[in-house]
């Protein structure tokens, strides 16, 4: 299914690819490419740095005060080599990659660090539907995307009741887990109630009103920080830039992580990027100059990053001392 999936994104990027250069005048995608402000494009570098950063800070609040939380620099580097994992894997691998690079480097429980990401799954979902809802009065969305938008309020709405029965039943059922883990071997029994104790705590930021609020918050900021990518890079290239476009353009971008790619994104980025630009009469040529920049700048970008996370950690984190 893997190589399956594979090969299907490799089509649908040629495909795209194809669509979104045979109507183009290349002569004018690089002039419009080559005009791109220096300034805007280093301050929309710096703008994914921040995303990064504050995905990191999110995370490490999602985990429990009780304990040792992960330290930021372990959680950041976990977050690159997980989205890094996401661009190059056919197979969404990178969120398995961030438990088991936070496992090594801080010793955290693979069941607890779970819980962290499904939590912070969740958010992004709900905030994802959300700026989808605001947006739909300003423009007709294509058919498509209206379909995606329905599916994602399903999904929504299944992930949320799966998290509330999860609380309800891991507060109500611990008097039987400890039953269940009394009729296994010491080995497993210890096992079976650390992972059901690690759950419990990884659930923790959804058990009160407050501690909610404080979730959706740190998400409201990351999609803040993350529109602002699209925002400086239209700045850059001198385009209509607002508020409205930087967010549709997000959510377009997000929805298109549903579809096989080719690795890196190549194609299918660019072409959902002129999509969403030609919501607002942009003309193409210049779209496709702005999709290879935003390509450049995230994509690019937080896939060198993550590349040299690696690095540090093959030779740098598994030096001992002599």
């Amino acid at each position: 299914m893997r190589i399956g999936r594979f090969w299907l994104g490799l089509m649908l990027s040629g495909g795209a690819a194809y669509l979104a250069i045979r109507t183009t005048d290349l002569d004018r995608v690089r002039h419009a490419f080559s005009e791109a402000n220096p300034i805007w494009v280093a301050l929309a570098l710096a703008s994914v740095l921040m995303t990064v950063g504050v995905k990191a800070a999110r995370w490490r609040a999602l985990y429990p005060r009780t304990g040792r939380r992960p330290r930021f620099r372990a959680l950041t580097m976990a977050l690159l080599i997980g989205m890094t994992a996401n661009l190059l894997a056919p197979a969404r691998l990178g969120e398995l990659a961030r438990i088991y690079v936070v496992e090594r480097l801080e010793g955290q429980s693979k069941a607890l660090s779970l819980s962290t990401i499904a939590i912070e799954k969740w958010a992004d979902l709900i905030m994802l539907l959300l700026t989808f809802a605001a947006l739909l009065p300003f423009f007709s969305w294509p058919t498509w995307l209206t379909a995606w938008g329905q599916r994602l309020a399903w999904l929504a709405s299944a992930l949320t009741a799966t998290l509330v029965a999860s609380l309800f039943f891991l507060n109500r059922m611990h008097s039987l887990a400890e039953r269940v883990a009394c009729c296994l071997p010491a080995r497993w029994s210890n096992s079976v109630l650390g992972i059901w104790h690690a759950i419990q705590e990884g659930l923790f930021a959804l058990r009160t009103v407050p501690q909610i609020g404080a979730l959706l918050g740190w998400t409201l900021m990351v999609w803040l920080v993350s529109a602002s990518t699209n925002l400086l890079l239209l700045r850059a290239l001198a385009l209509p830039s607002s508020l409205l476009i930087a967010l549709t353009l997000l959510v377009i971008l997000q929805a298109g992580n549903a579809l096989p790619s080719s690795p890196a994104k190549i194609g299918t980025f660019h072409y959902l990027a002129i999509l969403g630009l030609g919501l607002f009469d942009i003309p193409q040529d210049v779209a496709l100059a702005f999709a290879v920049w935003l390509h450049l700048v995230v994509v690019v970008l937080l896939i060198g990053l993550g590349i040299l996370c690696l690095m540090w950690i093959s030779f740098v984190a598994e030096r001992k001392p002599t």
